[in-house]
């Protein structure tokens, strides 16, 4: 159902805890494309988030178990060749646009990080990328595992480089990989100031490109796969982990479900496309027969909060690719 200026309002009212300041405001909210997404619009804004906050200045915390009396997911996850490519321009077509405007913020959604504060908080955003590489080390360690420091390790979807650069010294070589021509060139832009040299940035637009790429040793996806209807998840993701060298690892993040959600390819593709992000799912049983098809075993796997939303569960995975 289209969103109304009622269910906008009331938005406003009933989560925001006020009115809405203009009537352009209004005009805005009613681009999203569904109630469900107006809800999550407002959830995830920096002002539900102060407005929140608890007493120590933490954003509010997503608790783990929810929705476990649910059914799956209604997806449907197998796609033509044709279809694939129409899903993944459109996605690529978002992003595009999104790093000519706003190429920080679309990476993490704060204000903080929009093009009016950025030169601001620029160092912050990218000192965020080291807090990721320092959970991921502290995911290796607790599995008596180590960086395969030797190796290549490659970051898809890698927006601006900010977690690209915080895994440069780490390893041998690492690749970052975007759909984004602005993004890619922000990324190389700091990876130049920074005299960072063994950081590759390519640009992708076709899942084949993924089967060009050099082989790695270590995978890392976070607040990426989330933006693509499931079939490219899926797609993406089996792609990725059959280039993963024998003995590997693997660490990546993406919702397994989002309440009262569906998700069908000739739907999708009939509707106008969104000038906004989307959000999607691959249900758990999904990732599973794809780490299962690439001989990849489960290391470990948790429920996160990057989504931001109560109405999602995302997760994290650990894995590691058979040797031969």
């Amino acid at each position: 159902m289209p969103v109304t200026a009622q269910d906008v309002i009331a938005c406003y009212r009933y989560i925001l805890g006020r009115e809405p300041e203009s009537e352009a405001v209004i005009e805005q909210a009613l681009q999203v494309k569904n109630v469900d997404d107006l809800r999550l619009a407002f959830l995830r804004s920096d002002e539900f988030q102060k407005k929140y906050a608890d007493c120590t200045g933490a954003t509010v915390t997503i608790p783990v178990g929810l929705h476990l009396g649910v059914p799956e997911c209604d997806v449907e996850v197998s796609a033509r060749p044709d279809q694939l490519e129409k899903m993944l321009s459109r996605t690529a077509e978002t992003w595009r646009e999104l790093g000519q405007t706003e190429p920080h913020w679309s990476v993490l959604t704060s204000d903080r990080y929009k093009a009016a504060s950025i030169d601001q908080t620029r160092d912050e955003f990218y000192r965020t990328g080291h807090d990721q590489v320092a959970f991921l080390e502290a995911l290796f360690g607790r599995s008596g595992y180590a960086f395969p420091k030797d190796g290549v390790c490659l970051d898809f979807g890698c927006g601006v480089g900010r977690i690209t650069l915080a895994l440069a010294p780490h390893f041998a070589k690492v690749i970052g990989v975007d759909v984004s021509a602005s993004h890619l060139k922000i990324a190389i832009e700091r990876q130049q100031q920074q005299n960072i040299s063994n950081v590759i940035f390519k640009s992708i637009g076709q899942l084949d490109d993924i089967s060009q790429l050099d082989r790695f040793d270590m995978l890392v996806t976070f607040i990426v796969l989330q933006h693509n209807p499931p079939p490219i998840i899926a797609a993406i993701l089996d792609r990725l982990l059959s280039h993963l060298n024998p003995g590997g690892f693997a660490v990546f993040q993406l919702p397994t479900f989002i309440a009262n959600y569906r998700f069908s390819i000739s739907d999708y593709l009939a509707a106008p496309r969104s000038p906004n992000m989307e959000m999607h799912p691959l249900p758990q049983r999904y990732v599973y027969k794809i780490l299962e098809r690439n001989s990849c075993r489960l290391i470990e796997v948790r429920e996160d909060c990057c989504t931001g939303s109560t109405a999602m569960v995302s997760q994290t995975f650990f894995v590691r690719k058979a040797a031969d």
